[in-house]
């Protein structure tokens, strides 16, 4: 996160009340020329910003006196979930920050999903995507764009337009009922429920891949159910993982945001009620893929058949040693390459309060930090054959993580 931004709103006249914006110092990862290109934020703006936990500290105090010091209530609304959900949550741990419970355990509305109930009421409207760009074309709104406002803060005032025209309608269901994740914690300690949601799987996904992910965290699952895809055009799956006891699937939780590969995983409360509910949606996870196929360098481990990138020294999955250790030395980088497979992202976020009382909005925006040194090529890696590119990729990748040639 390299932008912090967040508007206030009036639930009850939808009037913007304050807005605030904070840029952040990146401390681990490197601002790429690709971040500045979407964001327009260069290093020069960032090299004397605050921290992470600077700008969540001024959003709690302005919740602290503003809103609940004042006896109102509020709920966050943001363009998808994933920045709320799982980016802060991830960065404030790995950063050692403790999140105000707010934050932590939030009360939200994802604009996309009100955008999805919205539409069962106006068939009738053909939305290519959810961007707030296209959405703005569709509904007849001015993309808000204010000199002196930074990306962030203009996305979260062009936000608070879209949701103005989608609460204009008032629906019965559309920006009624938020994503209450604390009462669902809740309510998952009550049942001493023993089974959580995985969200943000890879499409291919394995039960050895889940079972070692799950294992390098200490943790044995006894059960594991996919959501049978019915679009297999989607780039990521879900499902459910049983484990023998509850406080098992507690440790579980705080896994979410982790990395299964290259893909961050959402993992969140659920029960075994969902799971009966489920039913013949779920099916188990494949014991192999389908179509990945060994690159150079790959090895199946002789101890659990597991399939290891090249990289890998030890097996994922056992622990067992390559039976080929010296593929998995480093060879010489080649120059005038421009680093690995690794990437930024961000987006946006907005809150809102529910009810007469204030809302909100925030917009931590994309990834961070400055030119990094070149990553060590490995067996197996590959530089895309696109002349005008030329990156180093991991051998994991299937195009490139640049300019996306397979």
């Amino acid at each position: 996160i390299i932008e912090f931004s967040f508007v206030v709103v009036d639930a009850s006249n939808m009037q913007v009340l304050y807005k605030e914006q904070h840029y952040v110092k990146p401390e681990r990862t490197p601002l790429t020329t690709f971040c500045t290109d979407v964001t327009g934020i260069t290093w020069d703006m960032l090299e004397s910003a605050g921290s992470l936990k600077d700008a969540i500290s001024s959003l709690d105090q302005y919740i602290t006196t503003e809103i609940e010091g004042k006896g109102l209530s509020f709920c966050f609304v943001t363009h998808g979930g994933w920045i709320l959900r799982i980016q802060i949550p991830r960065e404030a741990r790995d950063k050692n920050i403790e999140l105000p419970g707010y934050l932590a355990f939030c009360r939200m509305f994802d604009l996309k999903q009100e955008i999805q109930r919205w539409q069962v009421h106006h068939p009738e409207v053909n939305l290519r995507t959810t961007s707030l760009k296209d959405l703005c074309e569709t509904f007849q709104l001015t993309d808000e764009v204010t000199d002196g406002d930074t990306i962030g803060l203009n996305a979260c005032l062009t936000t608070v337009k879209v949701i103005r025209y989608l609460t204009n309608f008032r629906h019965p269901d559309v920006f009624v009922h938020p994503i209450d994740t604390n009462a669902d914690l809740q309510q998952f300690k009550k049942e001493e429920s023993r089974v959580i949601h995985l969200a943000g799987l890879p499409f291919e996904v394995t039960q050895g891949e889940l079972e070692a992910w799950f294992s390098s965290n200490g943790l044995r699952p006894t059960t594991m159910w996919m959501i049978q895809p019915a679009d297999h055009a989607k780039p990521s799956i879900s499902g459910f993982v049983l484990f023998y006891a509850h406080d098992d699937a507690m440790r579980a939780l705080a896994l979410n945001g982790r990395c299964l590969g290259d893909r961050p995983i959402e993992v969140c409360p659920s029960s075994e009620r969902v799971i009966e509910a489920a039913g013949n949606m779920l099916v188990p996870f494949p014991l192999q893929s389908k179509s990945r196929s060994l690159r150079p360098g790959d090895w199946n481990c002789t101890n659990c058949n597991f399939h290891n990138f090249a990289s890998r020294r030890n097996c994922f999955k056992c622990n067992a040693e390559s039976p080929n250790p010296a593929s998995a030395s480093t060879p010489t980088f080649r120059p005038n390459n421009s680093g690995g497979s690794g990437g930024n992202g961000g987006g946006g976020m907005n809150h809102m309060s529910s009810a007469p009382g204030t809302p909100m909005g925030v917009n931590p925006a994309y990834g961070s930090g400055r030119p990094h040194q070149p990553i060590a090529f490995r067996p197996g890696d590959w530089y895309c054959p696109n002349s005008s590119c030329g990156f180093q990729n991991f051998a994991s990748r299937a195009s490139c993580f640049r300019c996306h040639t397979p």
